[in-house]
C-alpha cells in the first residue's frame, strides 16, 4: 500500500474511531439524564474522569512516547520486548503507587467532590487510575502494528466501561 493511501486509511480509520468515542456520550446521554436525576451525581462523575485523567497522565509519565520511539529505533527483537517490558513494568509501578497515594489523600480529593458524595469514589478513582494508566499502554501494541481493529475494540470497550 502506497504512503498516501495508507496515511488516507488511518486517517478515516482513526478519525472514525475517534468520531464514535465522542458519539457514545452524546447518544447515552437522554437514557442517563432519565435514569439519574441529581444533577451533583453528574458533577461527581466529571469529577471522577478528570481525577482519573489527570493520574493515568502521570503515571504514564510520557513513556507511551519514549517506548515508541525506543521500538523503532532498534532492530533487535530482544532489545524491543526489553524496552516494552520495562516500560510497562515502571507504568504498573508509578500507577499502583498514584492508586495508593489517592487513598492515603482521600480526605483531601473528598473535598472536590459534591457534598454527600460517597467517599467509597475515592477508591474507584484509585483503581480508575491504575487500569487507564495499564489500558494506554497496552495500546502501544496494537498501534505499532497498526491494526485499526484492536484499536477501535480497545477504545470504544473502554467508553462501555466508562458509561
Amino acid at each position: 500500500m502506497s504512503r498516501k493511501k495508507l496515511l488516507i486509511n488511518n486517517i478515516i480509520a482513526f478519525g472514525g474511531i475517534n468520531l464514535l468515542n465522542k458519539l457514545f456520550p452524546l447518544l447515552l446521554l437522554p437514557l442517563l439524564t432519565r435514569i439519574i436525576t441529581d444533577p451533583s451525581i453528574f458533577g461527581a462523575y466529571d469529577v471522577y474522569l478528570i481525577i482519573v485523567s489527570f493520574g493515568a497522565s502521570i503515571a504514564n509519565l510520557g513513556l507511551y512516547d519514549i517506548v515508541f520511539r525506543g521500538y523503532f529505533e532498534t532492530e533487535s527483537i530482544i532489545k524491543r520486548k526489553l524496552i516494552i517490558s520495562t516500560g510497562f513494568n515502571i507504568i504498573l509501578i508509578f500507577s499502583i503507587l498514584l492508586s495508593i497515594l489517592s487513598i492515603v489523600f482521600s480526605n483531601f480529593l473528598q473535598s472536590f467532590f459534591p457534598e454527600g458524595t460517597n467517599s467509597k469514589l475515592i477508591l474507584l478513582c484509585s483503581i480508575g487510575i491504575l487500569v487507564t494508566a495499564i489500558n494506554n499502554f497496552v495500546l502501544i501494541g496494537p498501534r505499532i502494528v497498526n491494526n485499526k481493529i484492536q484499536i477501535g475494540l480497545f477504545s470504544i470497550g473502554r467508553n462501555l466501561i466508562y458509561y
